[in-house]
């Protein structure tokens, strides 16, 4: 063992193979001439699809594309789609979410009839009020072209607020000042189809009876508890008047309704425009 003969490169100490070289060495020297010489380096191979420039996975594309093939056959199913992920409506940008548009339009399509019906995008409305209702000096209703609440009335969500408000008692309050107090609502004196009139001219502050009256007058009062109620006027105040006189419950009785509703008529909860 002591006279094993080794590799005759400097610092290689291997077991001697042939010509003075060990095994790995002999290999180079047959291979590339040269017992020192290194292995040439291998081109990285890159994706096949054109202007990818990602690593080479398997089937001659990059990881991602090759997905695309083993799901679809076709590796470039997958960046197609992505292409028609996104909402169609013009300035939305949101994902896709069913035909050809994201979540919030689809919707609005089902409840609505139209994708951009309901809700308007953010400034239009606002950008509706400061430029035409504001400028609106005629005598004629103004109609609101935008979102309208539950009773017909128009409303805008203005911005940097969440809370939606009423457009006509903003138009009377630039065209009138502030109201006189808290209670005092912005009542409308056209008449015709007034919930969604937003004309500044056609509004003014009035209290709660006056505002109901009007609602009478014009036969235009919202559908509410009053609306819907058994009772008549001349049955609430025959209620009213009986107050500390009957019970609750007797009366309920008398009137046929609960006596909850005999309750929020002494309190007026309801009914609290009519004397």
């Amino acid at each position: 063992m002591a006279n094993e003969r080794v590799c005759s490169i400097g610092g290689c100490s291997k077991r001697h193979l042939a010509n003075g070289l060990c095994s790995a060495h002999y290999a180079k020297a047959k291979k590339y001439g040269d017992a020192l010489a290194s292995a040439p380096s291998k081109p990285e191979r890159l994706c096949s699809i054109d202007g990818c420039g990602r690593k080479h996975v398997a089937h001659g594309f990059c990881n991602s594309h090759y997905k695309s093939y083993a799901k679809h056959g076709d590796p470039l199913k997958s960046e197609q789609w992505g292409k028609q992920s996104v909402c169609s409506i013009e300035g939305c940008g949101k994902r896709h979410y069913a035909h050809g548009l994201c979540a919030m339009h689809n919707y609005r399509r089902r409840e609505h009839g139209a994708a951009t019906a309901g809700r308007t995008f953010n400034g239009l409305a606002e950008k509706f009020f400061k430029e035409v209702v504001l400028n609106c000096h005629s005598e004629e209703c103004l109609f609101w072209p935008y979102t309208k609440n539950k009773h017909g009335y128009a409303v805008m969500a203005r911005h940097g607020q969440k809370r939606s408000m009423l457009v006509h008692r903003l138009a009377c309050e630039a065209r009138h000042g502030p109201p006189p107090t808290p209670e005092h609502q912005a009542a409308h004196s056209c008449g015709k189809g007034s919930a969604a009139c937003v004309n500044p001219s056609c509004t003014r502050w009035d209290d709660q009876k006056g505002n109901e009256s009007d609602k009478l007058k014009h036969g235009t009062r919202i559908r509410g508890e009053e609306a819907n109620s058994k009772l008549s006027e001349a049955q609430v105040r025959e209620i009213r008047a009986a107050k500390g006189q009957i019970t609750q419950v007797e009366l309920a009785k008398l009137f046929s309704v609960r006596p909850e509703t005999i309750s929020n008529v002494w309190r007026r909860k309801t009914w609290a425009w009519l004397d």
